[in-house]
């Protein structure tokens, strides 16, 4: 979750219309301040100078996939990150069962809201956005030609874009009114909330 406000919309070439405009705005404003967070957290920022140890780069991956391999389908997204995840967890010398025993992410059950939904959509989809550049740095790790271990920072590569301009539609149908965009910014604030709160412990398994 590294670039899901400011530079989102520039991606590709959809055209907003005045809705949509209102509620990336609304986005970005209304969760700017987690954002910048998200972007100060020890580990990402470690991944982002390229200077992040093995060990350590484990243990984000670890937290990073208790968080996606249930939050993915509770979004209605495909369990594509959790995957990836995993591969890399794998080439970094995890076993499938070590993996699937990790700690989980709790999702308070209840039926929800499909745009509040589509506001935690807008976290997870945005987030794709800048993890190309962090696999850029992550070159520099000793190891990772030989058994590349970015595969959820690649993500869908340079079909990136196209995905965000879906997305742009999605959220383009969905921006109705000002009740509509409230529902949806409600989701991505909780969703940034709750990813935010579950990195606090990533460290635990650090070596």
């Amino acid at each position: 979750m590294t670039d899901s406000t400011g530079t989102s919309e520039r991606q590709g070439c959809h055209t907003p219309g005045g809705q949509l405009k209102l509620l990336l705005s609304e986005l970005r404003e209304a969760t700017r301040p987690p954002h910048k967070r998200l972007h100060e957290h020890e580990g990402f920022a470690a991944v982002a100078r390229g200077d992040i140890d093995r060990s350590a780069y484990a243990a984000l991956l670890s937290r990073l996939w208790g968080f996606y391999i249930d939050y993915e389908p509770y979004l209605g997204l495909a369990r594509e990150r959790s995957r990836w995840l995993e591969a890399d967890l794998m080439a970094l010398g995890m076993t499938a069962n070590e993996i699937e025993r990790l700690p989980r992410v709790a999702i308070e059950p209840g039926v929800a809201d499909p745009l509040v939904l589509l506001g935690g959509a807008y976290v997870i989809e945005g987030a794709a956005l800048g993890g190309q550049v962090l696999a850029k740095a992550l070159t520099q790790l000793p190891g990772t030609h030989e058994a590349p271990v970015y595969r959820f920072f690649i993500g869908r590569g340079s079909g990136t874009g196209a995905t965000w301009r879906a997305f742009l539609m999605r959220l383009d149908e969905a921006a109705t009114s000002q009740t509509s965009r409230a529902r949806i910014v409600s989701g991505a604030v909780v969703t940034f909330a709750v990813f935010e709160q579950w990195l606090t412990d990533w460290k635990l398994n650090v070596a």
